[in-house]
């Protein structure tokens, strides 16, 4: 990826007022060939995309019909009030629905993938883009894998192979096998009391 034209975009985008109505459109294009495209609608995307609730129409900001939906607010908005508007479209977009959604209000990226889990995957800061830009790989133009600082799944199997390798190692320098079982499942337990694990945190006794 190309941090340059990325932080040029970041310059570009710092330069606007942050007006959803006048400036959300050219906020996108030039985000999308900050990626590496020619822009939004040459790489697939529409503005202002009709979707249908009940006997309604309503119109996301942007769909990348398989890849993003994009819901844009002013400068200042605070985006968890958006959250319910961008999962309604994104749940009657059907054939549309797309992998991720974004929330932005030209100053923070906030990015869910609703297939996996409820929390927001990430947030990044305007200024952090050149930098934190694979939690938004999914825009580029060449595919790339995104890296995300909450993802849940992958949190999770990653915490499951790791206590599998310490089982393993405790029993190959001689721990028998139920002590070295008991040892690991304290080591599940205590995290999730001060809530370290993504699971609810466990009751006081």
């Amino acid at each position: 990826m190309d941090e340059t034209r990325l932080a040029e975009f970041v310059a570009f985008a710092q330069g606007l007022k942050g007006d959803e109505k006048s400036e959300a459109q050219t906020f996108l294009t030039h985000l999308f060939r900050a990626f590496g495209h020619a822009g939004a609608v040459e790489a697939g995307a529409t503005f202002e995309h009709r979707i249908r609730i009940d006997r309604t129409t309503t119109f996301a900001d942007l769909l990348w019909p398989g890849h993003v939906l994009i819901e844009m607010k002013s400068r200042g908005v605070n985006l968890d009030r958006v959250v319910a508007q961008a999962k309604a479209y994104w749940d009657n977009a059907y054939r549309d629905r797309t992998e991720y959604v974004v929330l932005c209000n030209f100053d923070e990226f906030v990015v869910y993938n609703w297939n996996l889990q409820r929390e927001s995957l990430d947030t990044v800061k305007l200024e952090q883009l050149p930098e934190m830009w694979r939690s938004l790989a999914f825009l580029a133009a060449e595919p790339t894998k995104p890296i995300f600082g909450n993802n849940l799944v992958e949190l999770t199997k990653e915490a499951a192979d790791r206590i599998a390798d310490l089982h393993g190692h405790l029993v190959d320098r001689g721990i028998a096998p139920a002590t070295a079982q008991r040892f690991v499942l304290q080591c599940l337990v205590a995290p999730r009391q001060v809530a370290i694990l993504p699971e609810e945190p466990a009751a006081n006794t």
